[in-house]
């Protein structure tokens, strides 16, 4: 998921093709497309897909700026938990890595991720499927996950 700093997400770890790329939010698709200066950013469109936001997303932002994450930050990072890829009933929920570029949200995220997951799995206990299986997904940068 290209987070704010870079805005991509990619549902598994491996990210050979044909991998298929999430974007963030619908909301923030545009961003990808005005970019002019990254040459990269063409691959990344005609692979990209908005991340929609499901009936839980709010809940577990919530959650997660209690955990102290900022605002866009835990936004994020609950679509990538939470998120669809479509409007209505979508075939995925959440994605398996969340890409960025933003070191702060991976240093954040890695000191709190063993209590964020106790804490998911306790509110998915109690929510009805497919909610009930949502997990929390690995936060790496682009050379992590290049590798």
């Amino acid at each position: 998921m290209i987070s704010g700093k870079m805005m991509s997400a990619f549902p598994c770890a491996c990210c050979s093709p044909p991998v298929r790329v999430s974007c963030s939010s619908p909301w923030r698709v545009h961003i990808l497309e005005r970019i002019v200066a990254v040459p990269q950013r063409r691959v990344i469109l005609r692979r990209a897909s908005p991340l929609f936001p499901t009936r839980y997303t709010r809940r577990w932002a919530r959650r997660l700026r209690e955990a102290n994450f900022g605002r866009e930050d835990a936004c994020l990072l609950s679509l990538a938990t939470f998120g669809t890829g479509q409007l209505k009933e979508g075939r995925i929920l959440g994605v398996g890595v969340f890409v960025t570029c933003d070191l702060a949200l991976q240093a954040r995220y890695q000191l709190v991720q063993s209590a964020a997951q106790k804490r998911l799995q306790r509110m998915t206990a109690q929510l009805p499927p497919p909610y009930d299986r949502a997990s929390l997904p690995q936060v790496q940068t682009p050379r992590e996950v290049l590798a």
